[in-house]
Parts: C-alpha cells; sequence; structure tokens
C-alpha cells in the first residue's frame, strides 16, 4: 500500500490530487483518488479536449475508488462528484446554481490494459440545487440512469430525471432560451404563478455497438 500527494498546476491554477493504493491477493490492486475543488469550465479554456466541460462554471471536487482483480481486470469503478454554487450554460441561456451532487459506479469484466471493458454503469443520483432569486433557495433537480451492455455490445438502458417546487414565476430563470422555445414562450407567458410541485421524465434509449 501507499499514498500520494500531487501538485498540480496549469495556466496558473492549482489544485491537489491524493492517491491511495492498496494490493493484496484476496481483492487485488484498489485505488482511491481525490482531487480538490476545480472549476470545468476553466480547464476547458486552456486544455481543448474538455470543451464539453464549459457548461460547468463552478468549483467540483472529485472523488474516485478503482477496484482490479487479476490480469489488470476491472472489477469495479465508483465516481463521486460534488459541486459548489455557480451556474451552467446550457440552451443559450446561464442558470444558476447553489451546488450539486454525483454518484456514478460501473462494474466490468475486463483486462483493463487491452480495454475498459465496461458491461455495466450506473449513475446512481445526480442532484443539482438550483439558485432562487435574492440568495432563495431554488427547486431541486434529480435524476438516475442505468445502463449494460448485451452480448453483442449494444448498450440498453434508461435515464429519468425529476423537479420540484418550481414557481411558475421564475420559470424563466431556469428554463434556457433556445430549449424547447415554443413550449417557453407559451407557459412563461400565460402560467406566471403558482408551483409545479413536481415534474418528471423517463426516457429509454439503446446504443449500437
Amino acid at each position: 500500500s501507499g499514498n500520494a500527494l500531487i501538485a498540480l498546476a496549469l495556466d496558473g491554477r492549482h489544485a491537489q490530487l491524493t492517491v491511495q493504493a492498496g494490493l493484496d491477493e484476496r481483492n487485488g490492486l484498489s485505488v482511491s483518488a481525490r482531487l480538490s475543488p476545480v472549476t470545468p469550465a476553466e480547464l476547458a479554456t486552456v486544455i481543448p479536449s474538455l470543451a464539453p466541460l464549459a457548461v460547468l462554471n463552478a468549483p467540483v471536487r472529485f472523488t474516485t475508488h478503482l477496484q482490479l482483480g487479476p490480469v489488470f481486470a476491472l472489477q469495479r469503478l465508483w465516481v463521486e462528484a460534488d459541486a459548489g454554487a455557480g451556474e451552467v450554460s446550457i440552451g443559450g441561456g446561464h442558470v444558476p446554481i447553489a451546488g450539486g451532487g454525483l454518484e456514478l459506479g460501473a462494474e466490468g469484466g475486463s483486462p483493463l490494459l487491452r480495454q475498459i471493458g465496461l458491461r455495466q454503469i450506473e449513475l446512481q443520483q445526480i442532484v443539482l440545487r438550483l439558485a432562487g432569486p435574492d440568495g432563495k433557495a431554488g427547486p431541486v433537480l434529480t435524476g438516475q440512469a442505468t445502463s449494460a451492455r448485451d452480448a453483442n455490445g449494444a448498450w440498453q438502458g434508461k435515464f429519468s430525471v425529476a423537479a420540484n417546487a418550481v414557481p411558475m414565476g421564475d420559470l424563466t430563470r431556469y428554463w434556457p432560451p433556445d430549449i424547447a422555445r415554443g413550449g417557453r414562450a407559451w407557459v412563461t407567458e400565460n402560467i406566471t404563478a403558482g408551483t409545479a410541485e413536481k415534474a418528471e421524465i423517463s426516457l429509454g434509449f439503446a446504443l449500437a455497438p
């Protein structure tokens, strides 16, 4: 077993990566890594390959656990992320958030040195706490997803997202202007009071190999 503390610096931005590793005959190799808060949108400005992360302008702390079996077969991967206050840039708008979190688990079985070999991925929970006006608490979005790979290598799964206690008078604050423009215009013009106690959407998906 061993520990390492790595100081990271990139274009004037600093972070610390803490790594712990252990090896035993029964459980194989286990690795845990913790990254001090970084802002994905800032990283995207200096690393072009991270451009998709530009949507999130908020500090995020990451924790990852990796379990490898014999011949470096990936047995389990676990990722946790905790975000602070900031904003999400999507659909031509900027949605203010008070914070959020994510828990993602994956299971595998193929040797990691040949391929990742994931068999199942589960987004156990994603939580996004929206920031209300004048420092008040806003609605909370929650989501879950599961997916598994069949014998032919195709991925199938389902995803669900729910929102609770959405004040209709503040809907323009949370509904980006370029997402379903027609629906947004009608709803925000015709429903200006009240609270949507709960809304939920569930979708299934399939991805060919």
